[in-house]
């Protein structure tokens, strides 16, 4: 899949306004009681501007990267859990 600068682009300013507790189609601040001004809704709009900003900024990068056929094929998984103490 081949990413498009300018919807990158679109999407980080979306994230921006929300982050900002902005309406990004109306440009209003939104109301103090609703859940798009909590905190953590904030910051996690705050890092997905963050994110949209390091794809746009390495975007040819990102394209130009060899993708792989997806197989069914199983991989070997394997787990250690050490010192494992269980309490009743």
């Amino acid at each position: 899949m081949k990413l498009n600068v300018e919807n990158i682009i679109i999407l980080q300013t979306v994230m921006k306004s929300l982050s900002q507790g902005v309406d990004p189609t109306s440009n209003i601040a939104f109301p103090d009681d609703t859940i798009l001004n909590s905190k953590i809704l904030q910051s996690c709009f705050s890092d997905a501007c963050e994110i949209f900003d390091l794809l746009r900024r390495n975007i040819d990068a990102i394209n130009n990267l060899p993708l792989r056929k997806a197989t069914n094929q199983n991989c070997h998984f394997t787990l250690i859990i050490q010192n494992l103490k269980i309490f009743n």
